[in-house]
């Protein structure tokens, strides 16, 4: 047994238990504008019910600041169906200011004071889920209908 104790010399044995919770704080600026956060940036911000946006020009980074709901100026912020991931509306913000919204993009945030700040120059990894397939790519699972199948989302019959 020694031959192993040598091999492992300076190794640490990783516990599990001690690993910090989740990952780093993420916003994703999705296609026409939709944001989501992940349950770390969310959290980070303490949070909140709603968030006002606000946008820099010239450093092109963008601020969420959590906000109280009765702000008119304030973004509810909702859960998404699973997950601990929020969505907020961004698409008049995001259109107002000219952000780029063709693709979803995914961005690290910095947090300062409960404020989230993304640098929309960063490079940020293009993210696409199953609904960025084009609409008319045959899918696998056809529905049979008599001598005729019907690709599913797009509707096309098929003569077999």
């Amino acid at each position: 047994m020694r031959i192993f104790e040598d091999f492992l010399e300076g190794y640490e044995e990783f516990d599990k238990k001690a690993a910090p919770p989740g990952i780093a704080p993420f916003v994703t600026i999705q296609r026409r504008g939709l944001m989501s956060l992940n349950r770390v940036a969310f959290e980070a911000m303490g949070s909140p019910e709603a968030v006002t946006l606000l946008f820099h020009s010239e450093k092109r980074s963008i601020a969420i600041r959590p906000a109280h709901p009765t702000n008119p100026r304030a973004y509810p912020i909702r859960p998404q169906t699973s997950g601990g991931t929020r969505l907020l509306a961004g698409t008049a913000f995001s259109k107002r200011h000219d952000i780029d919204t063709r693709v979803a993009r995914r961005y690290q945030v910095e947090v300062r004071d409960k404020i989230l700040l993304i640098d929309l120059d960063q490079d940020a990894p293009e993210v696409t889920g199953p609904r960025a397939r084009e609409f008319n790519q045959p899918r696998v699972n056809l529905r049979s209908a008599g001598d005729t199948q019907i690709l599913p989302r797009s509707g096309d019959v098929v003569k077999q």
